[in-house]
């Protein structure tokens, strides 16, 4: 991986870091439910956030840990094998230490 691969890479996680961190934040806050149809609603609905919260939470931590590899110099080859992990594997999953052979 060359630096302006790394840099792009690092771009793109700090990014996706800073958008979990807005979501995580406001999904923090809630709202203050006056009617009992919408506190209903909402007790309904908690499971699926707090799903969607743990792995959004997952996530983070992934690309905090992947924003150290990429400056490493183990970044961009995969840990089960060694093997190279291409560049455009690396930007559409950013969050792999795998080649697609061994993340199948």
């Amino acid at each position: 991986m060359n630096d302006q691969q790394r840099d792009t890479l690092k771009l793109m996680m700090q990014t996706r870091i800073s958008d979990i961190e807005g979501f995580l934040s406001s999904a923090k806050e809630g709202n203050a439910l006056d009617d009992e149809s919408a506190s209903l609603d909402q007790k309904i609905a908690s499971t699926v956030d707090s799903q969607i919260i743990e792995s959004e939470k997952r996530e983070l931590t992934l690309l905090k840990n992947n924003i150290q590899w990429v400056d490493s110099e183990d970044a961009g080859y995969c840990q089960q094998c060694a093997c190279e992990i291409p560049f455009a594997r690396l930007r559409a999953v950013p969050t792999t230490r795998l080649c697609v052979h061994c993340a199948e």
